[in-house]
Formats: structure tokens, C-alpha cells, sequence
């Protein structure tokens, strides 16, 4: 018995030199960089449960964004949260965002958010790929492929299922037009990506194996999603669900990926054919599971960001109508009751940008993100009761940025922040205040498809329809997965023009 005991106690003298010697190395790094104390969550429960509890109730009630803003506001605008153990540091501060995102952006890395995206969007795609020679690989691969070229030739396509979208569309009657704006962007991102389009929008397709693949990529982006907020019992969900719309929907995309790869692109490149994403992509790499997990990546992106996009746009423009005619005006006299906008008219429509802007600032697309430290390092603010002294990141440790409450700074935006006004941007450059794309390195390549898909779409909405009228309640629910939409879903009453 004795030996056992005699271990033990070992054990614990071993871990009490080791746990002094890391807090002497940590006070000495913090003093020699200026670092003070981070503010805490203050929960009164022990493990981090107070927060836990506080995170799934606002999940459960599908406001965690206003959660996480409610909490800045009692904290602070960077602090140490505690759940189950893991120590996140939770920041809305354009300086600490800008140090991990650019200055500092070979110190921070994804983390353990790669683990929870591999079942759906694979190991070799941009999304999941901290930097290094895979990542710039990866760049490098898709840069040229969101080429002004390349997505002005995919106006036509646009166009023809944006009138099919627009032939949906009830005169004078409440409709929810959200389910339509996705499977919309659904269309068009499946033929710009794969040269065939899953046809959504035509009736009875939800049935078939487009609409199942679409069914199945929601339900696993539903699950990952959850699988970002809640840290180390993340392992505990989704299951077998999750599991089997991954599986799903990776099926779906591999056929289209098997019949790109047994085409000559050689030869067909010398013929005059529409441009095709994937097959642009395939002569450049013959790999069949990094293309797989690149067109679902870029799928994610060009899609959802979007539908999202135009989504809460409509949302506003629906409360706001004096915006709704404002912007009407341009459109018609820019481009004309019926005219169709091309890529030089739609970047010149100062007020339609406006529009976006706004829309992207309140609701951004993509409203929280996160890096994992890779050194023990420090980030410049957040330190002290002033919060104005540098803070040290521990190697390892999660840093959470929010940029929902980021682009909701009266400090940045004004007393008026959290109201919809187009009109501020005809002067405003908040620099890193504004990340609907995120910024540095990582900056969104496919950020111009989105803006000129929103912006296209829009246009023919106001070509149509001369006035909108909302239906939701002022303060909806959250449609948070990946991207952020309406969890209410967007409804609205328009009138023919």
C-alpha cells in the first residue's frame, strides 16, 4: 500500500512544480509584453456550467447572437469565458480581429474547427485548411476561377433562373419568399459549379435526388454548426443524423466530380461552351476527393452567404420602404424597367451598394468566426479594467470573434447603430469596424459573386414589384447555421409594377 501511496504523492508534488513553473512563465511572458488580466465570465457555478447553461438556453430560444451581444454589454468588449474547461477569449475589438486575421496571422490557426467540418466538407478544402503549403495550394487552385470574367459569363444563367424565381412570386398575397431565395441560389450556384443545375425551383423537384442532396447539405450544416457553439461536448451531437447527410450529400457531389474527370477538357476547351467551375478545376488537379471537398466548400459559400444575403436585405427594405423606393428609383433610371444589369452598371449603383452594406453590417453573412493560437502570444487590447492593455493567448487557446456586435459599435457606427440607414456609407470607412468578408490573408475570394449575384437578383425584384410590405415580428428569430439567415423565414406582400 505504501508504494501506492508514496506515487501518488509524487504525482502531485510532480504537477504542483510543473503548474508553478508554467504560471512563472506565463507572469514572466505577460510582463515582458505589458499584459494584463482579461475579464471573465463572471458564472458562479463551478466547470464553466453557468455559461454552458446560458449558451444552450439562448441556442434553445434561437438568439445567440443577441446573447452574445447581451454579454458584451454586461463584460465587456474582450473577455475569458469558461465552458467545461475550455478557456475561449471572446472579442469584438477591431484590433485584436485585425492582429489575428493580418498583423499576427501566422501566430493563430483554425483550430479544432477543422475535426468538426471534415464529415461534411472533407480534409483538402479551403474552409478547413489552416495556413501553410495546403492552404496556399488550395488558393492558389480557386483564385482564378472567381475571375471578373468568369462570373460575368454566368449572368446569362443567372438571369434565367432568376425569371424562373421571379415567375414564383405571388402579386398582392403574404408569402414567405426566404425557402425561394435558396433554393434559387441553390440553382444557380449548381450550374456555375457543376454545369447542371438541381433545378429546385421546378415543382415536385424536392423529391428527387437534387432535392434530397439539398435537404441533406441543410441538415449537415445544421449540425456542424451546432458542433461550433458548444465547445469540448461537441463529440455528443448530431450522430447518426449528421453522419448520414454528410454522406449524402458528399455522394451527390462525387458523380458530378467522376463525370468531369472522365471528360476530354482538353478537347472541350477548344470548343465554345459555357464555363463550368468544376471543369476548369479538374484540369488543374485530377485528385477526386480535394475536388469533391472544394466544390463543397465554394458550394457553402456561394449559396448560403448568398441566400442569406438577400434574405435579410428584403427583410429590411420590407420595414424600411422609404429604402425600398429610394432604391427602386436608381434601379430604374440606371437600368430601366426591363434593361438587364451587367457587371460595370451594378458596381457603379452607388445607393444599391449602400443598400448591401447595411444589410451585410446588421446581418452579417457569416456573424461569429474563430482562430486557435498556435504560440503563446498576446493580442494588443482587452487588458486591465480599462481593457486597453495587451492580453496573452495561450498556445491552444480558442479566440472568438463577433463580428454581429463588431459591426454594431455606436463607438464605429454612431448613436444610430443599430437602426438601417443606407445613407451612412455615402461617407463611412470603418476599416477593420466592417467584416462581412473577413479580412487579411483569408479575405472571401468569392466575395464579388456574391455582392454581384445579390445585387443582380435585387434589381430584377425591383424591376417587378413597385412596393413591399413586411410581415415578420420587428425582432425575429435566428437562422443561424454556418450563415446566418431568418429563423422566422421573410414575409412579405409585394406589389406589381
Amino acid at each position: 500500500m505504501y508504494p501506492i501511496l508514496t506515487l501518488a504523492l509524487a504525482y502531485l508534488i510532480i504537477s504542483f512544480v510543473r503548474r508553478l513553473h508554467y504560471q512563472y512563465g506565463l507572469n514572466k511572458f505577460a510582463a515582458e509584453h505589458g499584459a494584463l488580466p482579461v475579464k471573465k465570465f463572471p458564472g458562479r457555478l463551478p466547470f464553466g456550467l453557468s455559461f454552458l447553461i446560458e449558451l444552450v438556453g439562448n441556442l434553445r430560444q434561437s438568439r445567440f447572437l443577441k446573447g452574445q451581444h447581451e454579454r458584451y454589454e454586461r463584460i465587456g468588449n474582450t473577455y475569458e469565458s469558461n465552458l467545461l474547461g475550455a478557456r475561449d477569449i471572446i472579442t469584438c475589438e477591431p484590433e485584436n480581429i485585425k492582429a489575428i486575421l493580418a498583423k499576427q496571422f501566422d501566430e493563430f490557426d483554425l483550430g479544432t474547427r477543422t475535426g468538426k467540418f471534415t464529415p461534411l466538407l472533407g480534409m483538402k478544402g479551403i474552409f478547413v485548411q489552416s495556413q501553410g503549403a495546403g492552404w496556399e495550394h488550395s488558393r492558389a487552385l480557386l483564385r482564378p476561377q472567381f475571375h471578373k470574367n468568369q462570373i460575368t459569363n454566368d449572368l446569362d444563367s443567372l438571369d434565367f433562373h432568376t425569371k424562373r424565381f421571379l415567375s414564383l412570386l405571388p402579386s398582392d398575397k403574404v408569402f414567405d419568399i426566404q425557402p425561394l431565395l435558396f433554393k434559387l441560389t441553390l440553382d444557380s450556384a449548381t450550374e456555375f459549379l457543376f454545369g447542371e443545375s438541381t433545378e429546385s425551383l421546378l415543382e415536385g423537384n424536392d423529391e428527387n435526388a437534387a432535392g434530397t442532396f439539398a435537404k441533406a447539405f441543410e441538415t449537415a450544416q445544421y449540425w456542424v454548426s451546432i458542433k461550433m457553439k458548444t465547445g469540448p461536448i461537441n463529440k455528443f451531437i448530431g450522430g447518426k443524423k449528421f453522419h448520414e447527410a454528410c454522406q449524402t450529400t458528399r455522394q451527390y457531389v462525387s458523380r458530378f466530380v467522376d463525370k468531369a474527370l472522365s471528360m476530354d477538357l482538353e478537347e472541350k476547351s477548344t470548343e465554345k461552351s459555357k464555363y463550368v467551375f468544376l471543369e476548369a478545376l479538374a484540369k488543374e488537379t485530377k485528385d477526386k476527393v480535394e475536388l469533391t471537398d472544394q466544390i463543397l466548400n465554394i458550394l457553402l459559400a456561394g449559396r448560403d452567404t448568398t441566400a442569406g444575403l438577400l434574405s435579410m436585405t428584403l427583410w429590411f427594405l420590407a420595414r424600411n420602404r422609404q429604402v425600398w423606393h429610394k432604391l427602386r428609383e436608381e434601379v430604374v433610371q440606371r437600368v430601366g424597367a426591363n434593361g438587364k444589369p451587367d457587371w460595370e452598371l451594378m458596381k457603379d449603383m452607388q445607393y444599391l451598394k449602400n443598400v448591401l452594406n447595411e444589410s451585410l453590417r446588421l446581418l452579417p453573412a457569416v456573424p461569429s468566426n474563430g482562430r486557435a493560437a498556435r504560440v503563446r502570444t498576446t493580442l494588443p487590447v482587452g487588458g486591465g479594467p480599462d481593457e486597453k492593455s495587451p492580453i496573452v493567448v495561450e498556445k491552444g487557446q480558442r479566440v472568438a470573434y463577433t463580428v454581429y456586435t463588431l459591426h454594431r459599435r455606436k463607438d464605429i457606427y454612431g448613436p444610430d447603430a443599430d437602426e438601417f440607414k443606407p445613407e451612412r456609407w455615402d461617407t463611412l470607412k470603418p476599416g477593420w469596424g466592417y467584416l462581412p468578408f473577413n479580412g487579411g490573408p483569408r479575405i472571401c475570394l468569392g466575395q464579388q459573386y456574391a455582392l454581384i449575384e445579390a445585387s443582380f437578383v435585387l434589381i430584377r425584384i425591383l424591376q417587378q414589384f413597385k412596393d413591399i410590405k413586411g410581415y415578420d415580428p420587428a425582432t425575429g428569430q435566428e437562422g443561424l447555421t454556418l450563415t446566418l439567415a431568418s429563423g422566422n423565414g421573410v414575409h412579405v406582400k409585394l406589389t406589381p409594377a
